[in-house]
């Protein structure tokens, strides 16, 4: 530092402790949005087998019967790869559908796969709302919140200190250069 501005520097270590502060609040909402997206996916491994067992027993019972009445109810014309095609959400508001009516059921199969199913649903519904309700946290606070107001702050602090800076070589005894604010907060050159 030049030795005419080393009281600068004092304000800027405690930006830079600031900064460490909210780096550490930023990986924070990274880490509760990468948890539930992990736990989505692990509930779409947990239902996927499920939508599985429902169509394998649904056959078992009409016949292997696709175009039964049974079969129709729940699959249409979808295969059961085609419901378990995305990662829950799409999913999950289909699988959803089934569980009222399988619940209904007096068949103890199709109403034990029926509990199955809306335990996984809630948790998947859940799930789907954590990684929602992360995803908006951490985009507030990169857009709107404490990141982006820490960001002006430091913008408005050094303008703030470019402008005295750049004042210091106009006093009277002064022997800096013109541009003497101008090797401060430089855009890095590369150098050949």
């Amino acid at each position: 530092a030049h030795p005419q501005t080393t009281t600068k520097a004092a304000d800027y270590d405690l930006l830079f402790k600031e900064l460490e502060k909210l780096a550490a609040k930023e990986q924070q909402l990274k880490d509760e949005k990468l948890e539930a997206d992990a736990q989505i996916d692990a509930l779409d491994m947990m239902l996927d087998p499920q939508v599985d067992r429902l169509s394998n027993a649904l056959l078992d019972r009409t016949g292997q019967q696709r175009d039964s009445e049974l079969y129709q109810r729940y699959f249409g014309v979808k295969r059961p790869h085609e419901v378990k095609k995305p990662v829950l959400g799409e999913e999950v508001q289909i699988v959803k559908d089934f569980v009222p009516s399988l619940l209904a059921s007096s068949d103890p199969g199709l109403l034990a796969i029926g509990q199955e199913l809306d335990k996984l649903v809630k948790a998947a519904q859940k799930a789907e709302t954590a990684y929602s309700e992360a995803a908006s946290k951490l985009r507030d606070f990169r857009k709107v919140g404490e990141r982006k107001a820490f960001i002006d702050k430091v913008n408005q602090k050094r303008k703030l200190t470019h402008g005295e800076l750049a004042q210091m070589p106009h006093t009277p005894g002064s022997t800096l250069p013109r541009d003497f604010a101008s090797g401060f907060f430089g855009h890095s050159k590369q150098r050949v």
